[in-house]
């Protein structure tokens, strides 16, 4: 039997496997979920928000609106498609819609479309505890960043 033989139905079985849904330990995304944090932005303006699951696969961020500041909640929704082994960022109240490679280095970074406009959201992480997330736009051949802020898990 040729050598080739043993390749070639090695590469027939791995083409024929569906990708695997990211580990828990692995993909740092499920460590968002189950519990507060509370983010200061770049302007010093602070929110608390929750991580939670909606279901094996998907993460539901949301922040109830302070007093007075009913315009302030929001609901984001991070869902991964095992078929397709990436993240999808919604936002549908804003429209957006990126997508992301799961979360297994220091940066997890989506990008996409929003209203004609390149949009990239980069979570930083500092471990367990603490994420860094930037909003960056693309224009004239660069990404100028729109906003940022820096999370500390309150609670889990």
């Amino acid at each position: 039997m040729s050598v080739a033989w043993p390749i070639f139905l090695a590469l027939l079985w791995l083409e024929q496997s569906p990708p695997a849904a990211p580990a828990d330990a692995v993909d740092k995304a499920f460590g968002l979920s189950g519990g507060s944090w509370t983010c200061t932005s770049f302007h010093g303006e602070q929110k608390i928000v929750s991580f939670e699951f909606s279901d094996p696969n998907a993460i539901v961020e949301s922040r109830a609106a302070p007093d007075g500041e009913d315009d302030a909640a929001y609901e984001r929704r991070f869902a991964f498609d095992a078929d397709k082994g990436t993240w999808l960022l919604s936002w549908p109240s804003g429209g957006w819609s990126l997508t992301a490679q799961p979360w297994t280095h220091a940066r997890w970074t989506f990008e996409g479309i929003v209203k004609a406009q390149r949009v990239r959201v980069t979570f930083t992480s500092f471990g367990q505890p603490a994420f860094r997330r930037d909003v960056e736009t693309y224009s004239a051949g660069r990404w100028i960043e729109r906003n940022g802020e820096t999370c500390k898990r309150l609670s889990q």
